[in-house]
């Protein structure tokens, strides 16, 4: 296991924050829907819009930081940072009432405000040493 690293600190907050984020979320909204029906399911938590889609991506975003943590800090926070990063840059790009990444995945500023700056963060935390 990696010592204390910025690294493995940003895998463990940012896997326990995203996983607690999911959980409460499915609460809030467990829909699966895609296209046009993401529109009628739409449901907020602490003013971000969340799907099941969404949920389930920061579930697994999640578990796999808290796991990083322990075999693969860096590797783990690099990896989720870029995945933030892109989920973000997407979600800026998405556009109309009814904001989706890929038709499915429930987003809004808010949404990207916390993908683009988890993204930085886990950027930054991989490449400190």
């Amino acid at each position: 296991m990696e010592s204390a690293s910025p690294a493995r600190l940003y895998c463990l907050v940012a896997g326990a924050l995203l996983v607690a984020l999911a959980l409460a979320g499915f609460a809030v909204n467990a829909d699966f829907a895609t296209g046009e029906a993401v529109r009628d399911e739409r449901a907020a938590l602490l003013g971000i819009d969340v799907n099941g889609w969404h949920n389930a991506l920061g579930l697994l975003a999640g578990l796999g930081a808290l796991v990083a943590a322990s075999l693969a800090a860096r590797a783990g926070a690099i990896a989720l940072g870029a995945g933030a990063l892109a989920l973000g840059l997407l979600g800026l790009l998405a556009s109309g009432d009814a904001n989706t990444i890929l038709g499915a995945i429930a987003t809004d500023r808010a949404a990207d405000a916390l993908h683009l700056t988890l993204g930085a963060l886990g950027l930054a935390a991989g490449a400190a040493r």
